[in-house]
């Protein structure tokens, strides 16, 4: 609910976005990571998080991602560039929706709430 009610949102997710990416009998895996690094290289260390949480998976195909951040650091487009880049390049994903909100400064550095429908590999 964290998500689909987030005050201060920039880009909204709804249920009807959760209900249109994930379909089937599939798994859906749900992930909270944070990093408190306030970096440049804030979101690659995310990346390395979500890498390692999600390594013992052999294929997924949707991806739901939300970003929380402070109001005085927001997400630059590099940072989305670097999330889009190593989700296509590492896992080739069909579909990848993504919302961010502001939240107070005294919280993590970047904070994300991720959804993955686990699957079976078409190769």
């Amino acid at each position: 609910m964290e998500v689909l009610n987030a005050p201060k949102s920039i880009i909204n997710i709804d249920a009807n976005d959760i209900c249109e990416l994930f379909q089937g009998e599939e798994e859906i895996l749900l992930l909270e990571i944070s990093v408190n690094e306030m970096s440049e290289m804030r979101m690659e260390q995310l990346m390395e998080v979500i890498e390692k949480e999600v390594a013992h998976l052999e294929y997924f195909n949707q991806l739901l991602m939300y970003f929380f951040v402070p109001q005085d650091f927001p997400l630059t487009m590099d940072e989305l560039n670097t999330f889009l880049d190593y989700t296509n390049l590492n896992y080739g994903l069909s579909e990848v929706i993504w919302g961010s909100v502001f939240v107070p400064t005294q919280q993590p550095a970047i904070r994300a709430i991720m959804m993955l429908q686990h699957g079976v590999s078409e190769s």
